[in-house]
């Protein structure tokens, strides 16, 4: 229980897991989750912002050999953000790489 994701004031929980790492002196902290659910990806999106988190790397497609492993969870246009009930995500700018695809977002939080 002590390396579950609390979330906002209400102090639940989000399917994710802190991980400390201590090399060379130098610790680091990160945040290890599955791919959200269309039901848990506002639940995502607070985390990420709770946590000022700066990268996300998913290591999965979301879509292999036809089965869908990971909800979109971003926005799919540059020019329509995602809207979600207390945050809108937005899609900066992306870039195709060979293995790789780079994805800049930000994060707004609806008034």
């Amino acid at each position: 229980d002590s390396t579950r994701v609390p979330l906002g004031e209400s102090m639940d929980y989000i399917n994710a897991s802190y991980i400390r790492i201590v090399n060379h002196g130098e610790e680091n902290f990160y945040i290890a989750t599955q791919g959200p659910l269309t039901h848990t990806t506002n639940d995502f999106w607070q985390m990420v912002l709770e946590n000022n988190s700066d990268v996300i790397a998913m290591i999965t497609r979301d879509v292999e050999d036809g089965v869908t492993k990971c909800h979109n969870y971003w926005p799919i246009s540059l020019k329509t953000p995602l809207e979600l009930k207390h945050l809108r995500i937005f899609q900066e700018k992306y870039q195709i790489l060979k293995y790789f695809i780079i994805r800049i977002f930000q994060i707004v939080e609806k008034s």
